[in-house]
């Protein structure tokens, strides 16, 4: 009885030991010890000495145990009031000496026969609980003294008392294990979030082979791509037709295609290998503002200004080779728009025009 803490409880699992060397999965803390822990305590050690301070001055004295009282002290008067006490008969006013009861027959090695107890008390008494029973025994006759046996429960309850006493100071710590999976959020599913496109709107075809840069003007209604075909396509954003079309060339693939920003001129930007392209499209989204007409001349001016006006002198210094020759395309290439020829020493991968679409980097 009282063996076991609570129920469901194995007292023969393994031992959990506080100090393994199992890495756990996530330590609550895995900083290291800090210094203070090392470093003596000045408000302890200021403690200790306001202590011993008192200790030498008498303001604290040790403990001394209490002195025994003397039996004999004559100012106690004690008096023992069943110490001559005689047998006298039942009567309210008499208080005899309290005694234990004397042990009933059921206590006797050899009870009468009527406290022995039938077959049918004793499977009575084996079947009930410990706890309900009315007697921790059931009377039991010997012939003589000598036979009585020892007391068959003693090893039993010399046990359960010494499993007491391992159980009562024991406490079952439960160590904090967390997983990381369970402090990350669970994230939705992708097919579940919305709204994003599930549908294809447009297919713009007409290029031949794969389409490597795209880009869509400042109206937001043209859309210009280009591809491994060499070509520059210019398509109706809303519907998928297409515009216009230029081929620059057959050899190298437009890479990157770019408009300048602004919505009063018309200026497209495209780079085939190590050409640069500057190109005024012979169209105008109706969204513009101006007409047709202003706006192309506004963007040949844009294009056509400072032309011619570099600076030929060297100062007597031996000219060096530039980085980038401006020439002017063929005329089929000016027919279509294409009005400013780049050649640089490199492959274009990218085109940065400036906010203000005064210059752009490559």
């Amino acid at each position: 009885m009282n063996e076991i803490p609570e129920g469901g409880y194995d007292p023969y699992q393994p031992t959990v030991e506080y100090f393994t060397s199992k890495t756990e999965i996530m330590p609550l803390s895995a900083a290291p010890e800090p210094k203070r822990r090392f470093v003596p305590s000045k408000h302890e050690a200021k403690r200790v000495m306001k202590i011993v301070r008192a200790i030498r001055e008498g303001r604290i004295l040790p403990y001394k145990p209490p002195a025994e009282e003397d039996e004999a002290d004559p100012a106690i008067k004690r008096y023992d009031i069943w110490a001559n006490e005689v047998p006298r008969p039942d009567h309210p006013m008499n208080v005899p000496a309290p005694k234990l009861p004397p042990p009933g027959y059921e206590e006797s090695y050899h009870p009468p026969p009527e406290y022995l107890p039938d077959r049918a008390e004793k499977r009575a008494w084996d079947e009930a609980d410990e706890e309900d029973r009315d007697k921790d025994f059931l009377p039991t006759n010997h012939d003589s003294l000598r036979k009585v046996p020892g007391y068959e429960k003693f090893v039993k309850e010399k046990f359960e008392r010494c499993l007491d006493l391992y159980l009562a100071p024991r406490v079952r710590r439960s160590k904090m294990n967390i997983d990381p999976e369970t402090l990350l959020p669970k994230l939705p599913n992708p097919n579940e979030l919305k709204p994003f496109p599930t549908t294809c709107g447009i297919v713009y075809r007409g290029h031949d082979g794969r389409v490597r840069s795209l880009s869509i003007d400042p109206s937001g209604t043209l859309l210009a791509s280009g591809g491994d075909d060499g070509t520059v396509r210019i398509w109706d954003l809303r519907t998928g037709y297409q515009k216009w079309s230029v081929k620059l060339t057959s050899d190298e693939a437009v890479n990157v295609v770019r408009w300048r920003p602004g919505t009063e001129t018309c200026i497209l930007a495209a780079a085939a290998g190590e050409q640069l392209h500057i190109i005024v499209p012979q169209l105008v989204a109706p969204e513009r503002e101006g007409g047709s007409s202003e706006i192309l001349s506004r963007s040949r001016e844009c294009v056509d200004a400072g032309w011619g006006y570099a600076a030929n002198t060297t100062n007597g210094l031996p000219q060096k080779e530039p980085a980038a020759q401006w020439t002017r395309p063929s005329s089929k290439l000016q027919d279509a728009g294409v009005l400013v020829k780049v050649r640089l020493s490199k492959t274009i991968k990218t085109i940065s025009w400036h906010r203000r679409g005064e210059y752009f980097a490559t």
